[in-house]
């Protein structure tokens, strides 16, 4: 039985690797001043269209940023590809947490295939933005 157990768990992570589109095995969120800088390693990579960036607030749903084209550098476990984003719209109230999530899109399906763990962040927030924002919305 035990062999049995071991042999189909064996076939099932070959298999899980070989129908992978891709592997991300770090994703991180930086703050900085007025901006997140989201950070995603991939060690394997085919057929994958690019990386949508999504971000979300408190009980909220995810919102679509941005789709991060793929490159077409050879991704291994050995030599994994690296890619950023940097998120330049947070201009919110300070103290606010954000969460991410990166969404693998494939060359020949619609939609996102499947999803990276999230990630939190709580950028600082310039006072100026705030009093811009104010001065902008006095005038409209």
């Amino acid at each position: 039985m035990r062999k049995i157990f071991i042999v189909f768990v064996s076939l099932f992570t070959i298999t899980g690797f070989i129908f992978a589109d891709a592997v991300i095995v770090e994703f991180h969120a930086t703050p900085g001043f007025n901006r997140v800088v989201l950070t995603w390693r991939v060690s394997q990579e085919t057929n994958v269209k690019g990386y949508l960036v999504e971000r979300r607030t408190e009980n909220q749903p995810y919102t679509a940023l941005e789709l991060v084209k793929a490159t077409s550098a050879f991704a291994s476990p050995d030599n994994p590809k690296t890619y950023t984003f940097v998120d330049r719209s947070i201009f919110k109230p300070t103290g606010k947490t954000f969460y991410y999530r990166i969404g693998i899109k494939e060359t020949d399906r619609e939609g996102v295939v499947s999803y990276s763990t999230e990630v939190t962040v709580s950028p600082q927030i310039s006072g100026v933005h705030h009093t811009w924002g104010s001065i902008k919305a006095m005038f409209r």
